[in-house]
């Protein structure tokens, strides 16, 4: 290259990159400055990408003077294409990381959910952010601006570096459009964001007006009795009767008119969310992707107020109802004694009779107490849960829980279970090719198809030898317990600061077959502690020599322990807690009297539950359960190495030979493998790998096993009813016909019934010893991943 080209090549480049420098040193000055949240947002939204264009203007063009130019790479297309795009990248990712937080920001305070403060302070750490990456970016381009002049004086020069790579511009301007897409995307959402804030408020305002009128209406009518009832005590003639007859008379007619206020609620949720509509909302991001939720905000709000804020609103209504009917009673009879004294020669007589109504006060005051108490849980749902905002949140927006009674998931099915957002977890891919292959199936074909699959898996009486090395937990011994090193070492921890003094209690949760069961008699028997009981509900317990019956009542069986413990410390053992509730004996108010005991007791009795993950969940969404508990094991998962050491453990102790389906010995990479690929199906579940393993074994008379992955999928043809009642199977364990007929009542014969008799038909559901239906266990984990895929489960 001779040297005038080298000098005008050189004055290109510093003219290019001076523009650059002189916009980015402005921008650099205006970041010095305290900027408040909205100047930022305006200042990224107008500034930078007023940079972020130029550069790309400068980029493209010399790309278009490149293609006319045979392609010979100058200093300046060689800085803009090879050496700055990705920092240049770099640089306009955080600014819309910032520019997205910054907006998240500002609608979590407009909520309340953040105050002006904190907004303030985040604001001015965003601005500091940007301000380094600022400075980082000017002092790259001036780094390579030496090196790309001093590199096109070299006799090789810039033709060197480039002359076999593919010019990357196209690439780079393709990534720069994205990002600069995104920024439109942010601020797109700004005001559909506010909006919902507003409609949310709205729907707030109205549920207090309407809660707070029904209290008003309530409190005005016990004031006006009462009133009347200090009138009474007062009569001194057959005058006053009247006029206390008549103010009677107009309380009962402002009684007869009061306005349903439960239906107005209804009318208003319908009409408000209306205003709310379906839409794309960036909630996060992540490296150069802008992570979006499709959500229906109306729909989810008036959802999740059907399902949380109604029933509340129907109580409220309901005393209120309740209360009016009371009161109508009362002054019905108050009417019949004030017509008695009014036809009597002297009403003195009455009056110290009139003193035994005096008690109504007291019913009424305990009414209104109840309404108060429904009122203020009501307020708090809607200040703490039903928030906009909670779209920015990693859980599904306006998340509804499950309720232990069936009759929430009957009103109105297709609604509640909309599954308006997919879980990317790892079985997704099973789950949709499993369900899409039955979507468009005759329904017959799909229940031959899950009857084949059930009968396949079925205990086999050839294979039973076998199979019982896998399936059976009780008679192998402690050779075969499944090492959890870690888990065990939390529990020893546990035990040893109990033993110490400290207040210890200990939650053991899992999936399905994950060996919660297991684990505890492991971690007791390891333990070697000597005074250990486990509770078990209807049936008899001895404990420091005195016998006692439990029910389904779990204060009862605790307060039986407390009182006989005084001359030792045992460890209580509640293993499988879904099965503590019976018609008398409400689930939730057995988990209550469980957290009570822990947090007096558990210094000198430590309390082990274990509970299904599913019911934790559920659990966590509607009381503080989990972190009652000072110590949490999860057990749902093994590693690899451990369930590959239990599937080889039971094979060995069979001293049968592995082959395939042509006789040919499997490996020991090949078992592996064939494990592993159990292991990642089943999510890492050991019980369901072991069990898994007996499904594609067979036997064969010359005493070898033969291992066939099985190519049978249990298809999803469940009716919403019935995907209803697997639900509450998978969380309670157990169902039975008088249950369901008990939560539906008239609804029972709706589906419900012949739904329940085709799920025990077809062995989904196995009846048990004692009548009661539960969960067919070689299809546990496929029956679990359908509801999820469905969106009745999470």
């Amino acid at each position: 290259m001779k040297e005038d080209e080298v000098i005008l090549q050189n004055s290109i480049l510093k003219q290019g990159v001076q523009v650059l420098l002189d916009q980015l040193t402005q921008y650099h000055g205006v970041l010095l400055e305290d900027r408040s949240p909205r100047d930022l947002k305006e200042i990224i939204n107008t500034k930078f990408l007023k940079i972020c264009h130029n550069y790309i203007s400068i980029g493209q063009n010399e790309f278009e003077l490149l293609d006319k130019d045979a392609g010979i790479i100058g200093v300046l297309p060689y800085l803009i294409h090879y050496k700055l795009p990705d920092n240049f990248k770099d640089i306009m990712l955080v600014h819309r990381d910032v520019l997205l937080q910054l907006q998240i920001s500002k609608h979590k305070q407009l909520e309340g959910v953040v105050s002006l403060p904190s907004m303030d302070t985040h604001s001015l750490l965003s601005q500091k952010v940007l301000l380094e990456a600022v400075e980082y970016f000017i002092q790259k381009i001036k780094d390579e601006e030496v090196y790309t002049t001093a590199l096109s004086t070299n006799k090789k020069g810039i033709d060197s570096k480039v002359k076999h790579l593919q010019n990357p511009w196209s690439i780079y301007a393709n990534q720069f459009d994205i990002i600069l897409k995104q920024f439109d995307t942010i601020n797109a959402n700004n005001p559909v964001i506010e909006q919902s804030i507003s409609v949310f408020k709205e729907l707030s305002k109205n549920t207090e007006l309407i809660t707070s009128q029904i209290i008003t209406d309530s409190r005005t009518i016990i004031n006006e009795i009462i009133n009347s009832l200090s009138k009474i005590q007062q009569i001194e003639d057959k005058e006053d009767i009247s006029l206390i007859m008549h103010a009677l008379e107009k309380i009962e007619v402002k009684m007869d008119t009061s306005i349903n206020h439960q239906e107005n609620f209804t009318l208003i949720i319908e009409d408000i969310s209306k205003n709310l509509s379906k839409t794309n909302v960036a909630v996060a991001t992540e490296g150069g992707m802008l992570l979006e939720k499709r959500i229906d905000i109306g729909k989810a709000a008036k959802k999740w107020l059907d399902l949380n804020i109604l029933p509340e609103v129907i109580a409220l209504w309901d005393n209120k109802v309740e209360l009016y009917a009371y009161g109508k009673h009362s002054i019905l009879n108050l009417k019949g004694s004030l017509v008695v004294a009014k036809n009597q020669e002297k009403i003195s007589s009455y009056i110290s009779e009139s003193q035994l109504f005096t008690s109504i006060e007291e019913v009424f005051n305990s009414s209104l107490k109840v309404q108060q108490e429904l009122t203020a849980n009501i307020s708090k749902k809607m200040e703490t849960e039903f928030l906009a905002t909670s779209i920015y949140d990693q859980e599904e927006f306006l998340e509804v829980s499950l309720q232990s009674s069936l009759t929430h998931y009957t009103t109105d099915t297709n609604n509640f279970f909309t599954n308006w957002k997919r879980r990317f977890t790892g079985f997704f891919g099973d789950v949709n090719i499993a369900y899409d292959q039955v979507v468009g199936a005759n329904i017959n074909d799909t229940i031959d198809n899950a009857t084949e699959c059930i009968a396949h898996r079925m205990f086999k009486e050839e294979n039973a030898q076998y199979d019982m090395l896998f399936l059976n937990k009780n008679f192998l011994g402690d050779h075969f317990l499944t090492e959890r090193s870690n888990n065990e070492l939390v529990f020893e921890k546990c035990l040893s600061h109990w033993e110490k003094g400290f207040h210890k209690s200990v939650l053991i949760v899992g999936d399905s077959q994950s060996g919660k069961s297991t684990f505890i008699k492991k971690v007791i028997k390891k333990s070697l502690y000597k005074d250990v009981l486990e509770l078990v509900p209807e049936s008899t317990i001895t404990f420091q020599g005195r016998k006692f019956n439990t029910t389904k009542n779990l204060k009862n069986a605790l307060q039986e322990i407390k009182k006989f413990s005084y001359n030792s410390k045992p460890i209580i053992v509640l293993d499988d807690l879904e099965f503590w509730h019976d018609k008398e004996h409400s689930f939730l108010d057995n988990i209550r009297a469980v957290i009570k005991f822990i947090e007096s007791e558990s210094d000198d009795i430590l309390l082990v539950v274990s509970i299904s993950k599913l019911m934790q969940e559920h659990l966590d969404h509607r009381i503080c359960f989990s972190i009652s508990f000072s110590t949490n094991i999860n057990v749902s998962t093994s590693s690899n190495t451990e369930i590959l050491n239990a599937v080889q453990l039971r094979h060995g102790a069979s001293h049968r030979k592995l082959v395939d389906e042509n006789d040919e010995i499997i490996s020991p990479r090949q078992f592996q493998k064939l494990v592993y690929r159990l292991c990642k199906h089943f999510q890492n579940n050991l019980g369901n790998v072991l069990q898994a393993w007996t499904f594609g074994t067979s036997l064969t008379i010359d005493n070898k096993v033969v291992y066939k992955e099985s190519a049978l999928y249990f298809p999803d043809f469940f009716s919403n009813e019935e995907a209803i009642l697997l639900k509450h199977v998978l969380l309670y364990k157990i169902i039975d016909e008088r249950t369901v007929k008990t939560f539906l009542g008239k609804r029972y014969t709706n589906g419900y019934e012949s739904g329940l008799k085709r799920l025990v038909n077809t062995k989904v559901l196995v009846r048990e010893h004692k009548g009661f239906l539960s969960l067919n266990t070689v299809i546990n984990s496929e029956i679990q991943k359908s509801l999820i895929y469905r969106g009745i489960l999470k």
